[in-house]
């Protein structure tokens, strides 16, 4: 399931970097939109089929600690965007809320969720990083925080980062 997780992620990842640095009008957004959304609808697993890949790839104990190097994995990280449009009303703000698992025996140092917001027009609205301190290996942290922002956001991306020494 982590493995799924961490390769969604990285999908993301990768989509949300790309949209950054490229200039699209609504609809060829909403087109790669939409090639992204059908690709994740076509690679979900049922539970008896993730069961039955878990159940024939059985590791040793050897090979489960012999991941030691910290890596950090979201695990039901949500982001839900509120936007604000009048001088009365409290400031924008992107609401984040899960768990950041590290998957390595070595503890994962300067922990921080980049939290990046994005107009329509692709101007960054926000910047920003939340500070998540240490996580040892193979345990989580959870987070539930706002982050404001002025504007009016469209798309996002919320991306673990570490360090491997303190």
């Amino acid at each position: 399931m982590a493995y799924y997780t961490m390769t969604i992620n990285d999908k993301d990842t990768k989509y949300k970097t790309y949209a950054s640095t490229r200039s699209h009008t609504d609809s060829e957004f909403d087109s790669l939109n939409t090639e992204y959304d059908g690709y994740v609808s076509s690679h979900t697993r049922s539970n008896s089929e993730y069961n039955n890949y878990v159940g024939s790839h059985h590791y040793t104990d050897d090979e489960y600690n012999a991941l030691t190097v910290a890596s950090l994995t979201t695990i039901g990280l949500s982001a839900t965007n509120f936007n604000h449009y009048w001088t009365w009303d409290p400031p924008s703000h992107l609401t984040i809320n899960g768990c950041i698992f590290n998957m390595g025996t070595n503890t994962a140092y300067n922990c921080e969720l980049h939290v990046k917001v994005w107009s329509s027009t692709d101007a960054l609205l926000l910047d920003t990083t939340v500070d998540l301190g240490s996580i040892s290996g193979r345990s989580y942290v959870s987070k539930s925080t706002e982050t404001p922002y002025t504007g009016s956001g469209s798309y996002w991306s919320v991306i673990p980062e570490w360090t491997t020494t303190p």
